[in-house]
């Protein structure tokens, strides 16, 4: 590119340019004024000769004498090495000093006839179509009497003014070389002395561009180079406390925004973005190589941002509003964010754009959604077996019982909501037991015979099974070892177990599957039961969570077998999925790390 070129390279070709330019338009100038300088001697002398010749053609004129005139031309042209031509005003050759009149051409149409006729002279330089070459012609209108009227022509071949022309200029194009050869010599020292001080203050300036401010320049030379080079090294030393300075603060803030969890974005006047952390980009999806730069509407699909930017940009306040960024496809979840804008300004107080904080709230949606989830499912189940127990004692209480028998189905309503309200007090106490030696750290794990805890699990529901005359195929290599709490994991297992015997159908097939891959060991409990809706999937491990009430409750279920899964599975460092398909069937696998 031109502009990265070196100082020497724009002047030398400048100071050349000038001069070959210079020395080309004197030759050209030159040898234009030769050639016409020639042009004018030769027509000079053209007309001396016809000059010459008319006053020995004059007596054959009057009456014209076609033969002596031919002869006259011949024997006065071939010394002289020119043509000589007398023609008649009607174009006819009477007379050439090298050509037969009588073959010739009429003659009425040349240049030089029709300028003599008009004008007593004529002049004209062209290709001859007798001698098939370029020739230089004059003519002169002769007037003999009242009647006769020729035209004496006088012609010299080019090519011998061609010959002493191109002579001439090989002599000046050849001192016009030596002349350019000198000046590009001068051009060339004068260039280096002008541009090598400025190419060392370059080579400083470019230190300097790359953050070597310790690069110093050389204080010789003429005294503006000297004081230039002062005035450089002094700035450098400037820039450098500048700029550990500003690295320092932008240090600290780049860390600081990195680290942030809430996302920051600013944009100018003109809602294009300026910077954006770590957390927003994250928060929000975008490319931020591809978003620089870009309009907001461009970056941030959301009218509720778009709005609160803008009235932020216009009114010159701080606003808050909590917004909702919606899925893109059914992967993803809704995120609820907190948006925080405030006007960007500069040191003066100027405008430079707005401030925009957002902070993903989602979480904390989610734990207030679980919670009230949780105080209300927790409230439902303890309130039904509370309400069936408070029913069936005020019976009793109030005397109507008719007899023995009525008694004793009261007891047994009693006796059932107990045990409900036991079983769920129990896994209440079984869950926070888990939760609390997890944060501990006090579950002992140890290395454990996977398929012993297995088939203590499977043994553990197999009546169960056989009264619904549901199969449990148990599959798991003997060798397989896995750490872990015996008691917790099984108790695990039987839960998973047990919620697949409940929503399998009679006559049906559960598997309990266990084996090795690259990443730990998976054991897989897979029933042929009703499924799970997709909705449901992501919730169904919270407490009291239940996708069907009522045959939840009617299966005997407290709600918080699942829940206690998890725990259980987190508390041994793995993770618990669930696949199912509505209908069809479900699939609960357990994830632990190898021993």
């Amino acid at each position: 590119m031109k502009g990265q070129r070196r100082l020497f390279w724009q002047l030398f070709p400048s100071y050349l340019f000038v001069t070959v330019v210079s020395i080309s338009v004197v030759t050209w100038y030159a040898c234009g004024t030769l050639e016409d300088f020639y042009l004018r001697q030769i027509t000079k002398d053209l007309n001396e000769r016809l000059t010459f010749l008319k006053e020995r053609i004059n007596k054959y004129l009057n009456p014209l004498n076609e033969k002596r005139i031919d002869f006259l031309c011949k024997k006065t042209g071939n010394p002289s090495h020119t043509r000589f031509t007398v023609i008649l005003p009607s174009g006819k050759v009477v007379g050439d000093s090298i050509a037969m009149p009588d073959k010739m051409d009429n003659h009425s149409d040349r240049p030089e006839i029709i300028q003599a006729i008009k004008y007593g002279k004529g002049r004209s330089m062209r290709l001859s179509y007798t001698l098939h070459r370029k020739m230089i012609y004059s003519a002169i209108l002769l007037k003999h009497g009242p009647r006769t009227n020729v035209i004496l022509r006088a012609a010299f071949p080019f090519s011998y003014i061609k010959a002493q022309l191109s002579a001439v200029r090989r002599k000046i194009l050849m001192a016009s070389f030596f002349v350019a050869i000198f000046a590009m010599l001068t051009c060339i020292y004068m260039s280096r002395r002008i541009s090598g001080p400025i190419e060392e203050i370059r080579e400083g300036a470019r230190h300097f561009s790359a953050g070597n401010f310790d690069y110093r320049l050389s204080s010789e030379g003429v005294e503006e180079v000297r004081e230039l080079s002062a005035a450089m090294n002094h700035m450098a030393a400037e820039l450098k406390k500048r700029f550990e300075i500003i690295n320092r603060q932008r240090s600290e803030l780049e860390t600081v925004l990195f680290s942030m969890t809430e996302g920051v974005m600013t944009f100018d006047n003109d809602e294009r973005l300026v910077s954006i952390n770590e957390s927003a980009v994250r928060m929000l999806g975008i490319d931020p190589v591809w978003a620089q730069g870009k309009n907001l509407q461009e970056i941030i699909r959301n009218p509720s941002i778009q709005r609160l930017t803008h009235q932020t940009l216009k009114q010159g306040q701080s606003m808050s509003k909590d917004i909702v960024i919606y899925k893109y496809d059914e992967f993803e979840e809704d995120r609820f964010v907190s948006v925080h804008s405030a006007p960007w300004k500069g040191p003066r107080g100027d405008m430079l754009g707005v401030l925009l904080v957002l902070n993903d709230v989602t979480q904390l949606r989610r734990l207030e959604e679980m919670r009230r989830d949780f105080v209300s499912n927790a409230s439902h189940e303890i309130k039904t077996p509370v309400t069936a127990i408070r029913a069936a004692v005020e019976t009793l209480t109030n005397g109507t019982v008719a007899n023995q028998e009525e008694t004793r189905q009261f007891l047994k309503i009693i006796e059932k909501h107990v045990f409900r309200l036991g079983a769920i007090i129990k896994d209440l106490l079984d869950l926070s037991m888990i939760e609390q030696k997890a944060e501990q750290g006090n579950i002992e794990l140890s290395e454990q015979r996977l398929v012993h805890i297995l088939e203590s699990a499977v043994n553990a529901l197999i009546l169960k099974a056989r009264e619904k005359n549901i199969g449990i195929d148990l599959v798991c290599p003997g060798s397989l070892m896995v750490k872990a709490n015996y008691s917790l994991l099984e108790h695990g297992v039987i839960n998973l177990l047990d919620n697949a015997i409940n929503y399998s159908e009679q006559n049906c097939m559960v598997i309990v599957k266990a084996e090795k891959t690259e990443k730990g060991v998976v054991i897989s409990v897979v029933d042929e039961g009703i499924g799970i809706k997709t909705e449901f999937l992501s919730r169904i491990f919270e407490r009291f969570y239940r996708v069907d009430r009522g045959r939840s409750r009617d299966a005997g279920g407290t709600g918080l077998g699942l829940a206690i899964v998890k725990h259980i599975v987190n508390a041994h460092g793995g993770m618990v999925y669930v696949k199912s398909t509505f209908g069809t069937g479900s699939c609960f696998e357990i994830h632990l790390p190898l021993c």
